[in-house]
């Protein structure tokens, strides 16, 4: 804005400026926690429930011994249990992992059972 003798009417550039320097100083510094949000963590047991979950049905596919099945698919089973249980207590990522787990090793113990009583070896 210009005054009646045409010169710049209005707070000086240093006024300015150091009004933005004070308004500067009293904002909150904010840590990198607020900048962005806590990532959880990763649930310990997942992985080897849905990697016991593959090994089982693999070697449902070209496996030889019964007994070696039913032991793989109770120890998926056991595993995506534990995995389902602390995950939901600890509120642990890998959620999909265990219920994927548990799916397929629910699956491979049904098969192992229909062939068992079948009468298949």
């Amino acid at each position: 804005m210009t005054g009646p003798s045409g010169t710049l009417v209005g707070p000086s550039p240093v006024a300015v400026f150091s009004t933005l320097e004070q308004r500067a100083d009293t904002t909150p510094a904010r840590t990198p926690s607020e900048e962005q949000p806590e990532a959880r963590t990763w649930n310990p047991w997942a992985l080897p429930a849905f990697a016991a979950a593959l090994a089982t049905i693999t070697y449902g596919i070209w496996g030889t011994s019964n007994l070696i099945l039913i032991g793989a698919v109770v120890l998926t089973l056991v595993l995506a249990i534990i995995a389902l249980k602390k995950g939901r207590m600890n509120e642990w990522s890998g959620k999909g992992f265990a219920i994927t787990a548990m799916i397929l090793g629910s699956l491979a113990a049904l098969i192992t059972l229909i062939a068992l009583l079948s009468g298949g070896a």
